[in-house]
């Protein structure tokens, strides 16, 4: 079994990692997370060159459903930079959806996942909640979770 500090290392190795992403086997698994957990899979796959690209557009796809992203984005349209970014991440988004604007690209997104719940939240149909029982449902052993790497799961028998 691996050291604590071992384990930290391998996670944080993976996290600073800049090597591109294996995207097929990544959307792959987040199908099958999807299915476990009982929702449709998603439509779409979008992937940004960085995390802070995608950022702007998971914001303004939030803006409208949710009070705190709203005002976040309010207060981002008061610089130029800013202002040049959500222009940026419109067209973007738009562009890797293949349609004409920014509208049809929200429309084709929809609400996102979760803005539907009632409140208070009902845990059993929160999407967080099922994801993560799902995730542990999908492994034989769950402490090879908390483990990274392909090779250290593929070699204790765990499904990748």
């Amino acid at each position: 079994m691996k050291s604590e500090s071992d384990v930290r290392a391998a996670w944080l190795a993976q996290l600073h990692s800049t090597e591109p992403a294996d995207r097929p086997r990544a959307e792959a698994g987040v199908r099958r997370l999807y299915a476990a957990a009982g929702f449709a899979e998603p439509r779409h796959f979008i992937w940004y060159e960085s995390p802070f690209e995608a950022s702007w557009a998971v914001a303004l796809l939030a803006a409208p459903h949710n009070f705190l992203w709203a005002q976040s984005m309010a207060s981002a349209g008061r610089s130029r930079d800013s202002k040049d970014r959500v222009d940026r991440a419109r067209t973007t988004l738009a562009t890797k959806l293949r349609v004409a604007d920014w509208n049809q690209a929200a429309a084709t997104i929809g609400i996102p996942f979760g803005e539907h719940l009632a409140f208070p939240p009902n845990p059993a149909v929160m999407f967080t909640m099922k994801i993560v029982e799902a995730r542990f449902g999908l492994e034989e052993n769950v402490a090879m979770l908390f483990g990274s790497g392909v090779t250290d799961t593929e070699s204790h028998g765990v499904r990748p």
